[in-house]
């Protein structure tokens, strides 16, 4: 995630130091912005009309968090692991991770075909991205 941070900075996407914070701590954060949100506060900030989809992928991370039954992602989802794949392709297990260039090269991309696309420089003074 912090080749993303650093990419969105070298793209100048937001003036504002970004921090890393817990899925759920920015979701607390949303929670205040998204009551009684008016047309213009969910254009500001659009990931309030994604908000019960967070809420309800919070409440699953939390109960299987609590379970220590199995390893996942936030939400519930599976982790996205290569072990296998290493395992039979000498070529997937010789290959590094992806470079922070390439981060930069996607934010990039987006910035000039993305629709839609830009950082909320809003969040209470208190600017974030989720892990």
């Amino acid at each position: 995630m912090r080749p993303v941070v650093h990419a969105i900075v070298d793209h100048k996407v937001t003036s504002i130091s970004l921090r890393l914070v817990p899925f759920l701590v920015w979701l607390e954060k949303l929670e205040p912005s998204a009551k009684d949100a008016k047309d213009e506060s969910i254009k500001r900030i659009p990931a309030i009309k994604l908000l019960n989809f967070m809420r309800s992928m919070t409440r699953s991370d939390i109960t299987i968090r609590a379970s220590c039954e199995m390893p996942s992602e936030a939400g519930g989802f599976t982790p996205l692991a290569t072990d296998v794949a290493q395992r039979v392709s000498p070529t997937v297990k010789e290959l590094e991770p992806l470079p922070s260039a390439d981060a930069v090269n996607t934010v990039g991309g987006l910035l000039s075909g993305g629709e839609g696309v830009e950082m909320n420089e809003q969040a209470a003074g208190n600017p974030c991205i989720c892990f």
